[in-house]
């Protein structure tokens, strides 16, 4: 923890997003295949349509239609699902990459920061998850609920990440959050406070002897 606070306040540089994404079916030694399925945020049930689409991390995005489309960037790559999943080809040189994720009845799905690493087989979030319009609009606490839990969630997760070994999240942080400062030093910025509650929520329960 004081290793982190000492790195925070020497450098932006240190700041840190998690590693969220891998790579699938290699095209060849410079660009990567990377598969994808879409998900109803509340059912869990895979979206049978829908699409999806890359392009440079947090790049400006506008409604068109039912969906979202990006301004001023040229997409990596787009693709339409096929038996449940989709596959975008992103450069290997890309390190962080954005994406948009459509499916009819659901709110877009925009996820600005995404890393593109040549580990693992998927898109992470996986599956991403579609909040339905209709939940957003109900105005009868669904939503509300839906969006504590998946926070919590989030929270105890990355609270088991760092639990499994405290100073080697501590240095997955670093090496992502280069990436993340590399193009938004304001966000980077806003990430730090998520080492805390990280921490925090790994501390719990800590120390307590069991069988």
């Amino acid at each position: 923890m004081r290793a982190w606070i000492g790195l925070v306040s020497v450098s932006l540089a240190c700041l840190g997003i998690g590693a969220l994404a891998g790579y699938a079916f290699a095209q060849n030694s410079e660009r990567f295949g990377r598969l994808g399925k879409l998900a109803d945020a509340v059912g869990g049930d895979f979206l049978e349509s829908g699409s999806a689409m890359a392009a440079p991390p947090h790049a400006t995005t506008m409604r068109e239609g039912e969906c979202e489309a990006f301004v001023g960037a040229e997409p990596f790559d787009r693709d339409e699902i096929v038996d449940g999943s989709f596959i975008l080809n992103i450069d290997g040189e890309q390190a962080l990459f954005s994406l948009i994720a459509c499916s009819a009845g659901y709110r877009p799905s925009y996820y600005p920061y995404l890393s593109n690493e040549v580990h693992g087989e998927t898109i992470k979030p996986f599956p991403i998850p579609m909040i339905p319009r209709d939940l957003v609009m109900a105005a009868d606490g669904r939503w509300e609920e839906q969006a504590a839990n998946a926070m919590l969630a989030l929270a105890n997760t990355a609270g088991v990440y760092y639990r499994a070994d405290p100073h080697q999240f501590e240095a997955a942080m670093s090496l992502a959050g280069r990436k993340l400062q590399s193009v938004d030093s304001e966000v980077a910025q806003a990430f730090a406070g998520l080492y805390g509650v990280a921490a925090a929520f790994g501390r719990v329960g800590q120390g307590i002897v069991c069988c």
